[in-house]
């Protein structure tokens, strides 16, 4: 049984406690350095993006992505958009697919804003949350 209130973190791990990692280890896997590290560029091809298009979408300094190593603050702010991407991938079988769904796609339970839109308007984890919910059979 859910707490009466539980911030969408907690909520995350509820839904999906077992998948939360596994959803996230192939596509983050894919877009990493040698050294382990998530890779802006890499991030910003797969979304066909330029660098400074994902920075402002990330809400940082386009310098802070052209480093060797990403900062805190630069890390978790790609961190949502990595886990958006991958639940996608896992969903649609492809990054190529969850690219487009993620730029171009409106997500209709959520309004007419595609998972881009509301990533840049700082609702990053209810697209995720949203995205989960899918994946356990919940209605879109």
């Amino acid at each position: 049984m859910l707490p009466k209130r539980l911030d969408i973190e907690h909520m995350l791990h509820y839904i999906m406690p077992e998948r939360c990692q596994t959803m996230l280890t192939s596509t983050a896997e894919d877009l990493a350095t040698p050294n382990g590290d998530l890779d802006p560029a890499a991030l910003a091809e797969m979304l066909k993006l330029s660098l400074t298009e994902l920075a402002q979408l990330a809400g940082v300094s386009r310098n802070s992505l052209r480093t060797d190593m990403l900062g805190p603050k630069a890390r978790s702010a790609l961190e949502p958009i990595v886990q958006i991407v991958s639940a996608a991938t896992e969903m649609m079988g492809n990054s190529a697919k969850a690219a487009f769904w993620f730029r171009y796609d409106p997500m209709i339970g959520m309004g007419t804003q595609t998972a881009m839109e509301h990533v840049a308007a700082g609702r990053g984890p209810q697209v995720l949350l949203y995205l989960r919910n899918i994946a356990n059979g919940g209605y879109a």
